[in-house]
């Protein structure tokens, strides 16, 4: 990846640091980014996959988007969204796991991608238990 790619964020730098934890700290924001390791969605096919409003989607994918996650592209009315492969494997890279995930593989990409997101989830999940 090129760091001096002005398309590429910085996940170091606090602002972007706390842009990605807001956009990771949701399960239905994980879920989305999990939804588009398949492919390109629209907002409505997520709102119908996540069984939720359009308007809640994208509420999600707006704050995905600040955190330079997921890209949007308009073509007349309809939203098309994607993932950022770029920032998300810069993300990644905070946490130190991308390193075990080949990047010319894309099938090993993406499997490693949708396990470590299943994983964040359960994990957010696991922490909103109540604690005594």
């Amino acid at each position: 990846m090129d760091e001096s790619d002005p398309n590429v964020f910085s996940p170091l730098e606090g602002e972007n640091r706390q842009k990605l934890f807001k956009a990771l700290e949701s399960e239905t924001r994980l879920e989305i980014l999990r939804l588009l390791l398949d492919g390109e969605k629209y907002i409505q096919e997520l709102a119908r996959l996540l069984d939720v409003s359009a308007p809640f989607v994208a509420k999600n994918v707006k704050i995905l988007e600040d955190a330079d996650l997921v890209t949007r592209n308009i073509y007349g009315n309809t939203h098309v969204l994607n993932i950022n492969e770029n920032n998300i494997y810069s993300a990644l890279d905070l946490f130190g796991v991308i390193k075990e995930i080949d990047r010319q593989n894309d099938k090993c990409m993406m499997n490693g991608l949708k396990k470590l997101i299943a994983s964040e989830a359960k994990e957010i999940q696991n922490n909103k238990t109540p604690k005594k």
